[in-house]
């Protein structure tokens, strides 16, 4: 995966609203929607470990908490809601790496502007490419695919393939986990919703 540097010239929305500390990178969405001007979702904050994330929230007074998991911290700031991902990485590389869809694939650390190539052109062309479903997080990616053709994001048959074969292998215990598993955390009651 080749990363690249998008001048800031270029990008068509609005920068995310926050005071950026060091050691964390905004990525995904909000720097997707910065690029192409589209409607700016939640601001998800990742960091190269937890000192700097607790730093980034101190500074951005994120006292206003709205839910948390394992891993998610939800915040809302004013009209913001900002996500604090308790995954750390090491790099802007393996944070890119680590995401299930290339659209996925921008960050910004106040001072550059990350993506992929893949990135860029699945995001003008408005296409879901899969680039890697992370085991565990099969059924979120599933789910994920259906919040993003929602967003016009239109998935391909290599799309469809990769999404199949990431369920293959797996138990229907382990499936059914990951489904009663809420985004939110705790459990959730399968039904029709």
């Amino acid at each position: 995966m080749d990363i690249i540097e998008l001048p800031e010239k270029i990008m068509l929305g609005k920068e995310p609203d926050v005071i950026m500390t060091g050691g964390v990178w905004i990525a995904g969405g909000s720097i997707r929607s910065w690029f192409n001007g589209e409607e700016t979702p939640d601001i998800d904050v990742f960091a190269k470990d937890e000192k700097s994330m607790n730093l980034f929230i101190q500074e951005n007074q994120l006292k206003n908490l709205v839910s948390k998991s394992a891993t998610t911290e939800t915040y809302r700031r004013g009209g913001d809601i900002v996500q604090a991902i308790r995954l750390y990485y090491d790099s802007v590389e393996n944070l890119l790496d680590s995401f299930d869809y290339t659209i996925c694939q921008f960050a910004w650390d106040n001072d550059k502007i990350y993506s992929t190539m893949e990135a860029v052109v699945a995001t003008l062309r408005k296409h879901l490419a899969v680039h890697k479903v992370q085991p565990g997080y099969e059924v979120d990616s599933l789910r994920r695919a259906f919040k993003y053709f929602d967003k016009g994001y239109k998935p391909c048959l290599g799309t469809l393939q990769g999404l199949a074969l990431s369920f293959s292998g797996i138990e229907k215990e382990v499936i059914n986990k990951q489904v009663e598993l809420s985004p939110g955390g705790g459990k959730r009651i399968v039904k029709w919703d």
